[in-house]
């Protein structure tokens, strides 16, 4: 049983695709659930509409994966993103994105020992997030939150890589800008910049 864990997702296929061994398709959605999960809940802001999202993509999953063609993982956002594209077409509804950092873009308001100001650093990227276009937010969330491959991004945004690379460079700029003419963030950065001389 044990052993079972650390079998990879195209070994955990295999097995259920050609017996339809559902323990190891369990042990496939097991692997997956908790990210996708927090994923579709950034998107919706609603933990049972994520849910019925989440038992959606894995249907969805189980009825057409094709392991030739792409890693069960991107397959599994590729739907995800598919099924929150649309439910937030249908809801129009706001979501909230919890990033650790954009240190390749300078955001860095203060230190993460200090909890008041990383909490305010987290609002302030919330809400300049929730002003970017949906496809500017899909490419940060990929990439900087999920931590996915330049590849597998695109892939699931329906792009060459290099467009990719072109898209988050041009979101992570349009989040940058909208930051930067925040004022609380220029309190924020100030009172930073002030802390690092006393230091």
């Amino acid at each position: 049983m044990t052993q079972q864990i650390f079998e990879s997702d195209e070994e955990l296929w295999k097995r259920y695709d050609e017996n339809r061994d559902q323990q190891a398709f369990g042990l496939l959605v097991r692997k997956h659930r908790e990210r996708l999960m927090a994923f579709l809940i950034r998107f919706t802001r609603d933990a049972d509409d994520s849910m019925d999202l989440l038992q959606e993509t894995f249907k969805r999953f189980a009825q057409h994966y094709d392991g030739k063609r792409s890693s069960a993982r991107t397959f599994l956002y590729c739907i995800a993103v598919n099924l929150a594209r649309s439910h937030y077409r249908r809801v129009k509804n706001r979501r909230e994105i919890s990033l650790n950092d954009l240190e390749e873009e300078g955001v860095s308001l203060a230190g993460k020992n200090d909890y008041y100001r990383e909490e305010m650093r987290m609002k302030l990227l919330q809400r300049a997030l929730n002003q970017l276009r949906i496809q500017d937010r899909e490419a940060i969330e990929l990439k900087d939150v999920e931590g996915l491959t330049y590849r597998s991004a695109a892939q699931i945004i329906g792009c060459s890589e290099k467009r990719f690379e072109k898209k988050l460079s041009s979101a992570r700029k349009r989040l940058m800008k909208i930051i930067m003419q925040n004022k609380e963030y220029e309190m924020l950065w100030r009172e930073h910049a002030r802390i690092l001389e006393n230091a």
